[in-house]
């Protein structure tokens, strides 16, 4: 699911997605004034595919956890999960979501199993 390099294109395509979404809750919502100001550098160097290197941690600013401010905006709380996975060289977001589909199908199984054992 996750490789040693960043797939630049889908990367690319987000990080715009993302930066216009953070500019246009920036007048209603000044915590996404704040992470544009703070991410705009590594948002342009994605935008203009000059990121290679993944960055472990990704990014995923408090203002996105479940208290903040901004996790109640579900497209712009989505768009920052993708650009976050993307960011620590997810090989694709499609890649990501049929991990998760097969974990949980597994996960179901898994708990059937122990249903039927117990």
């Amino acid at each position: 699911m996750f490789e040693d390099t960043i797939n630049k294109t889908e990367l690319s395509k987000v990080a715009k997605e993302f930066k216009e979404l953070l500019v246009k809750y920036s007048t209603d919502y000044p915590d996404a004034k704040n992470v544009l100001s703070r991410a705009s550098d590594v948002l342009e160097k994605a935008i203009n595919q000059k990121l290679t290197t993944p960055h472990p941690k990704g990014f995923f600013p408090e203002e996105f956890w479940e208290e903040g401010m901004l996790f109640q905006l579900d497209d712009l709380t989505e768009t920052n999960a993708q650009f976050s996975l993307l960011l620590k060289g997810a090989a694709s977001i499609d890649t990501v979501k049929k991990s998760v589909y097969e974990i949980e199908k597994q996960a179901e199984v898994d708990e059937q199993d122990f249903r039927e054992k117990t």
